[in-house]
């Protein structure tokens, strides 16, 4: 593709073609401006309690992956593809391509398409005029369409063998295998109760205080910031209730009053155990912080693998789900549970096995013919 440099005053006699620079498009464009609209676009979004810092954060670390894919290629159908191509060789599944990356790529996209044709001066009376093909091009590219989620297959949509989904028993065989006798195991089991009776996720549980649980209705609730920034009461079985307070008056029962390594009210309830048999050192210790997410994921993935090899720490909502379904709890229950805004989401955490049997019309006497 050439550059058309045009003369004042323009008439077809002063048209003069010259070589492109590299990948010139990029002189005609607001990058800036069109990554604002995104951002724009973002905070404009409904929330049902707080702005969506989570769904802004996804937005920017998607856009940012896309304009770094781009380097300084124009945007096109083809490009569009490519990038797709390149985000499924990442064994990404099709709700997060769609969802994290090509929703702000094509918001991105329309920002720049939307842009007037510039021009630039270069001097001697000379104008250099961006090509009108090059916003049709990214136009075309903002109008790509999301990747299939699901492609043919003999398994319901609804289930997924790689997930699990665990029985009773298998819930308290974990549990049982925890050894209680000391502050770690009872941290850990207090842990895994907690998590497989709320259906809270795990960084979410890492983020629990005494201060967030309170009662309500005979039981507890825990209160704590959730996905999207949302503080959304969840119920907790009284039981687990009980296993954090065991294990929080064992965490302080050899500290003073004043020592700063005390569970109180508003600190992480999850502490890291490393120096002592019972307490880090205190230049080690940020009683503020607690374990990270990524911390409590692996004390579950630990006790759970000896029951279930190869067990998801995010297993413990879809089996929080698949046993509340089970046990007849209604499905709007258990979406409010969950915290979803969509049913389709719930019912693929109770992740049930297709039935053809029971699908059959012959099986509830209906024939035709």
């Amino acid at each position: 593709m050439s550059l058309v440099l045009y003369q004042q005053p323009t008439n077809l006699t002063d048209i003069i073609v010259i070589a492109p620079p590299v990948n010139p498009y990029r002189r005609f464009f607001d990058f800036q401006a069109a990554y604002r609209s995104v951002m724009d676009h973002v905070s404009s979004l409904p929330s049902d309690h707080t702005p969506e810092q989570h769904t802004r954060k996804v937005y920017i670390a998607g856009l940012n992956y896309f304009i770094k894919f781009l380097e300084d290629e124009l945007p096109t159908p083809e490009i569009m593809r490519s990038y797709v191509a390149h985000l499924s060789e990442r064994n990404l599944q099709a709700p997060t391509i769609n969802a994290r990356y090509l929703t702000p790529a094509r918001h991105f996209c329309r920002a720049l398409a939307s842009q007037p044709l510039r021009f630039e001066d270069v001097g001697d009376g000379k104008m250099l005029f961006g090509l009108p093909e090059w916003r049709e091009q990214i136009r075309q590219a903002s109008e790509s369409k999301d990747v299939p989620k699901y492609t043919h297959t003999d398994i319901s949509p609804l289930y997924d063998p790689r997930f699990h989904r665990l029985t009773v028993q298998q819930v308290n065989a974990i549990l049982r295998g925890v050894d209680t006798s000391t502050v770690a195991g009872l941290r850990d089991y207090a842990m895994l109760h907690v998590a497989f009776s709320s259906a809270l996720r795990l960084a979410e549980v890492a983020r629990i205080t005494l201060a967030n649980i309170t009662p309500a209705d005979g039981g507890y609730i825990i209160t704590v910031r959730g996905k999207r920034s949302n503080m959304t009461p969840v119920p907790v079985a009284a039981k687990a209730v009980e296993d954090i307070r065991a294990y929080v008056e064992a965490f302080n029962a050899d500290l003073s009053p004043d020592d700063p390594r005390r569970i109180t009210d508003d600190t992480p309830i999850w502490q890291p155990l490393l120096k002592s048999k019972h307490h880090p050192a205190a230049t080690d210790y940020h009683p503020t912080k607690g374990i990270s997410g990524e911390s409590a994921r692996q004390i579950i993935r630990k006790h759970a693998e000896k029951v279930c090899p190869g067990f998801n720490p995010h297993d413990t909502r879809r089996t929080a789900a698949a046993l509340a379904y089970e046990a007849g709890m209604p499905l709007p229950q258990i979406q409010k549970m969950l915290r979803h805004k969509d049913p389709g989401t719930t019912l693929r955490y109770i992740g049930q096995k297709p039935d053809y049997a029971s699908s059959n019309l012959n099986t509830y006497g209906v024939t035709f013919g």
